[in-house]
Parts: C-alpha cells; sequence; structure tokens
C-alpha cells in the first residue's frame, strides 16, 4: 500500500512539473488615446500552436491554454486582435427581402485581425506583461 501512494506521489509530481511549461501572460488592451476595449479575442500564434484570451470589460486579459490565465508554451508569438464595437447585428431570415446587416464594425485598425499583418509580437522569455495600445480603425 505504501509502495502505490509513493508512486502515485511521484506521478503527481511529475504532472505538476509538466505543467510548469507554461509561461502565465498578462496585459492590457487599449486604444492609442488611453480608452480600454472591453470586449474581443486576443490570438497569440506561432510553429509549435495558438493560444487565445478573452479581452475583459476592464481591457485585461492573460492568454491560456486550457482557460485564460493558466498560461501559454514558451516562445515567440505573433498576436491578432478581433475586437466589435456594439452589439452584433440582427439575423435576417432567408427569404425576407431584406439585405442582410454590414458587419459590426471594429474600433481598431484592421491590420490587427491577422496575427501575420497586425506587427505584434511576444517573447515569453523577455516578456511577462503585455500592454498593447493599438490604432483605430482608418
Amino acid at each position: 500500500m505504501q509502495r502505490i501512494f509513493c508512486t502515485l506521489a511521484l506521478l503527481s509530481v511529475c504532472f505538476i512539473v509538466g505543467c510548469g511549461d507554461r509561461v502565465v501572460i498578462k496585459g492590457t488592451a487599449e486604444m492609442e488615446d488611453g480608452t480600454p476595449l472591453t470586449k474581443g479575442i486576443i490570438t497569440f500564434r506561432n510553429d509549435a500552436g495558438q493560444y487565445q484570451a478573452d479581452i475583459k470589460p476592464d481591457g485585461t486579459f492573460s492568454p491560456g491554454k486550457f482557460k485564460d490565465g493558466d498560461g501559454i508554451a514558451p516562445g515567440v508569438y505573433q498576436i491578432g486582435i478581433e475586437v466589435f464595437s456594439g452589439s452584433p447585428p440582427p439575423v435576417v431570415a432567408s427569404g425576407s427581402g431584406g439585405s442582410p446587416p454590414p458587419p459590426p464594425s471594429s474600433p481598431i485598425h484592421s491590420k490587427y485581425v491577422q496575427p501575420s499583418t497586425s506587427g505584434l509580437t511576444l517573447d515569453t522569455s523577455k516578456t511577462k506583461t503585455l500592454n498593447l495600445v493599438l490604432d483605430p480603425a482608418e
């Protein structure tokens, strides 16, 4: 019985150590005038994978593997951001004769949507706090 307990304890330690391969990143997202973004999704992408973080109403975010804030693998990431102002547009029933409404507008520049065009990066070996200041939409 003691041998089983010791084996389980050792496996638990190995599992916990294995989970330590993630870096906790905390950040804020705001417009260049200091107004925080209040909702949206931030994507962190590199060759090994992708993580996301929800932007909270106060403009803060913390990406994770399984849930916000539980950390991401060490590495260098390109960052993409999707933010929409206002409510989603109403759904138009098919055959109603109306044209679909335009998508909600984003307050940030369109370059930020794709990680490959945003110009935003994160190197987890250098930064644990990420403060994103974003240009307004054109």
